[in-house]
């Protein structure tokens, strides 16, 4: 089911961009509020991890649209001692945005979907002697959903801003004897900019350039000589 929804999303995505329809895009940063779900009892405690990507909606006018971005994400846990597993990702989302509430310069969206993860760093703090972290797995893959709203800065900008569950679907460990996930929250900020603004701007432009290129024809007709 997972499998089917990510391939539908991407399906949605690939058709919005080949009818060459208007689109947003923006970059996007924020926080990580991560820690492992796992099936053994532990002490584990929340690490903050930085967010930071860059992002386009396609069919951002309509009731439902599509999001894909790449973005850094730092995920992890502590424990009780302060020491901490640090696990740094690049990640690929194809998410579904849904409008449950908009005007004309504001948007209440859901947002859900998944993410392939690629493990980028991975090390420990405040361990002595640091730990082994062979043992990690290079890749996850993620569920995402949350809640999002967007609001007019001026006629060619937006922000946004986002809050979104993250869960992991693999096992970080690259075992079999224990099992656990990531899990996270993410808050972000998004500024937003649309093609289709861009476009208007472009049409006013050749609009006035014409009107002030006939202005000397009109002004000879007009003159009494």
């Amino acid at each position: 089911m997972r499998q089917r929804l990510f391939f539908l999303i991407l399906v949605f995505c690939q058709i919005s961009r080949a009818n060459n329809s208007d689109y947003n895009y923006g970059v996007e940063g924020g926080a990580n509020i991560s820690n492992f779900s796992s099936e053994t009892a532990s002490d584990n405690r929340n690490r903050l991890g930085i967010v930071a990507g860059i992002y386009w909606n396609f069919l951002p006018n309509r009731p439902f649209s599509c999001v894909t971005g790449g973005y850094l994400v730092g995920k992890g846990a502590k424990d009780s001692l302060g020491r901490a597993l640090v696990l740094n990702y690049f990640q690929i989302r194809t998410l579904g945005r849904l409008s449950i509430f908009s005007s004309q310069t504001s948007k209440l969206f859901l947002d859900f979907g998944m993410s392939a993860d690629g493990i980028t760093q991975k090390g420990t703090q405040n361990f002595s002697p640091a730990p082994s972290v062979n043992n990690i797995r290079g890749f996850d893959a993620s569920l995402l959903g949350g809640l999002g709203f967007e609001t007019d800065l001026s006629s060619t900008t937006k922000i946004a801003f986002n809050i979104k569950y993250m869960r992991g679907l693999l096992n970080v460990l690259d075992t079999d004897i224990t099992k656990s996930y990531s899990t996270g929250v993410l808050f972000t900020t998004a500024i937003q900019f649309s093609t289709a603004a861009e476009k208007i701007v472009s049409t006013e432009e050749r609009a006035r350039d014409y009107i002030n290129s006939k202005s000397p024809a009109v002004e000879q007709l007009n003159s009494p000589d």
